[in-house]
């Protein structure tokens, strides 16, 4: 996952929804996968942190 491409994507997604009514581009995302892909994402980071601690 290209964390950039991913925020300016959120970014997106949040001013989509800005004023409570869903524009087109929320109604085309796979909220389910954009969650597991987020899940994942930190899930590397935690593993990443604790790497670093540990070599720390």
């Amino acid at each position: 996952m290209n964390i950039r491409d991913r925020l300016i994507d959120l970014n997106a997604l949040r001013k989509d929804i800005s004023y409570s009514v869903p524009g087109p581009m929320l109604a085309n995302v796979d909220l389910e996968k954009l969650v597991t892909e987020l899940e994942e994402y930190l899930t590397q980071v935690e593993s990443l942190l604790h790497s670093v601690e540990e070599a720390g």
